[in-house]
This record gives structure tokens, sequence and C-alpha cells, in this order.
């Protein structure tokens, strides 16, 4: 995707991106929107990293994997979210929907899947929003 996202400045560069401006997502940090181009200019200098939803323009660009056209999921589908960054980033401990699809373009990500009959033990303490107050590093 690195790859991908550099080659593109031309088509995509001024297209606005949500951008986080810490490496550890805070919830509570508004974050910013950004052109692209600034983004990729900036992304591997400053502690930010994009977790936006693919701009539509760029819908065209991807395709969903074979094995996932069949059987009516894609109907379902309604956000493609893309996180870019330079590594070392960390989200909020969260409860995401059941029909969430990740794929990791390069690098990788560590997933914790905790069973559902465990949550009353953690304690969610932001229930509106989905997520908890915990620190994930520690």
């Amino acid at each position: 995707m690195v790859d991908y996202v550099h080659g593109c400045r031309e088509e995509y560069g001024d297209v606005e991106i949500g951008i986080e401006t810490l490496k550890k997502e805070d919830r509570n940090n508004p974050g910013e929107l950004i052109p692209l181009q600034e983004f990729l200019q900036r992304y591997k200098k400053e502690d930010i990293y994009m977790v936006d939803s693919l701009p539509q323009a760029m819908h065209k660009d991807w395709m969903i994997p074979h094995f996932l056209l069949c059987g009516g999921y894609t109907d379902n589908l309604s956000t493609i979210y893309s996180w870019l960054s330079s590594g070392g980033t960390s989200s909020v401990l969260h409860v995401d929907q059941y029909e969430n699809f990740h794929c990791v373009v390069n690098g990788y990500k560590a997933f914790i899947i905790i069973d559902r009959q465990y949550l009353e033990r953690i304690g969610m303490d932001n229930k509106e929003r989905g997520y908890y107050e915990m620190d994930v590093d520690r």
C-alpha cells in the first residue's frame, strides 16, 4: 500500500484525509484533515498516521479478495477504512462490528480477540463510544 499511496500523489494528492496526531490513539484528540500529499511528506518524520475511510475516488483502485465475492458478503460492506503509518502505532481497546475484515498489506498488526463472556471483567468505561480507557501498552 505504501508504494501505491506514494505513486498516486498526482491523482489523489489534493484529497483530504483524516490523520491522528499521536502514534497512540486518543479518541479525545480530534485529529486533523489534511491533503494526502501533505500527509505523505510528513508521516515518516512526525508522530502522525492516517486512519480514515478510503476516499471514494480511490475505491476503483482496490479489489475485494475473490473469496469474499460470494455468499452476499459484499451486500453489507459500507466503509473501507485505511490505516497508514511509519510504524509504532496502537489503538485503544475497542469493540469492532462483527463484519470487519482486516487486511495487512505491509508490516504487521497484532490483534487481541476477547470472548464476549469476559467483557464484563474488563468493564467498558466509554460504552457510548465503544472503547475502553485502559492502557493497551501496559
